[in-house]
């Protein structure tokens, strides 16, 4: 009977980024309980790719080695394949892909037919079908109570996706704390009780109103915006709604700059989804130019350096200088 052949490459892809990385973590610590060494490497680079395949054998007790490979679409694509085909015994090579594979590229091709027993994939839904991301989000957040021991009601799982979006990550980290409160009050089913004092800040006062209304240059839409935070937000807002605008304000930026080449090749420069580079970040700068967002952020780090600086009422200056903006 023929011998079994040992495993030898292994790939884990996807832009669902939680679930590629747990995956990635579970596969490495299963492997360092086993005994078997781990090696990074960067797969753009050739030889240090084969120095850390060629690191087995008898020179080491540890002679089993797993050798996770970041930027794989960048490695020699002959190698991996020797690899796949004819590596050694206890050389395993884990390829990490952080996105998904590209059917148009030798790469993305290459990964795909490897089959599902060899590439274990993680698909965020399809950019132009965000509708699909609740409902999948929704869904998330009821398994990951369950896996953290709660029990978690659809209606409550709704509500916090629709305070705190999609991400999985941002929704795993809110629910890890209410999970918590949960165990510190001996219940074992999430409800209001646990998640209003996490989703506080979210639920009372959302800060997507105020750059929605510095979009339009909308005075009194900033104004009550701004009023509303400052109402709901214990202590001194200043830098909450700074890291706020001053993040959008970036991203506005680099869409002025590129907002007359074409949609998919400016989303792909600036690292964004082509869904929401075209139907939110141009039409927020649709009455912006490029100067108008720079001075929106030299407001931000002046509003910021007063506070750190210890400024009497940074709130009012910052107040000031966005109502200012709006003209």
């Amino acid at each position: 009977m023929a011998k079994k052949k040992s495993l030898t490459l292994t790939a884990i892809s996807g832009s669902q980024g939680l679930y590629r990385r747990r995956a990635l973590d579970e596969a490495i610590k299963l492997q360092k309980n086993a005994g078997w060494r781990i090696e990074h490497v960067d797969g753009s680079s050739k030889d240090e790719l084969l120095s850390a395949m060629s690191q087995g054998g008898i020179m080491f007790e540890d002679n089993q080695v797993l050798v996770v490979v970041s930027n794989p679409e960048k490695a020699d694509l002959k190698l991996l394949q020797e690899q796949l085909d004819d590596g050694e015994d206890g050389i395993v090579l884990l390829l990490h892909y952080e996105g998904d594979p590209k059917g148009n590229t030798k790469f993305g091709k290459w990964l795909k037919a490897l089959g599902s027993k060899l590439h274990r994939n993680f698909p965020a839904p399809p950019d132009n079908r965000p509708w699909e991301a609740e409902p999948l989000a929704i869904d998330f957040c009821v398994a990951e109570a369950k896996r953290l021991g709660q029990v978690l009601p659809g209606s409550l799982a709704k509500a916090i996706v629709t305070r705190c979006g999609t991400d999985f990550g941002v929704l795993s980290f809110e629910l890890l704390k209410m999970c918590t409160l949960a165990g510190l009050d001996g219940v074992t089913e999430l409800t209001p009780q646990q998640i209003k004092p996490v989703m506080a800040p979210l639920m009372e006062a959302t800060l997507t109103p105020i750059t929605e209304a510095l979009s339009v240059k909308s005075g009194v839409g900033l104004s009550r915006a701004l009023d509303r935070v400052k109402a709901t937000h214990k202590g001194d807002p200043t830098m909450s709604v700074c890291g706020w605008v001053g993040s959008m304000a970036l991203r506005w930026l680099g869409a002025v700059e590129l907002r007359g080449k074409n949609p998919d090749e400016a989303a792909d420069l600036l690292r964004e989804h082509p869904w929401f580079f075209k139907n939110k970040l141009l039409p927020q700068v649709r009455y912006w130019k490029r100067e108008e967002v720079v001075r929106l952020l030299k407001v931000i780090g002046e509003s910021q350096r007063g506070v750190l600086s210890g400024h009497v009422a940074p709130w009012t200056g910052l107040t000031a200088r966005l109502l200012a903006i709006c003209g």
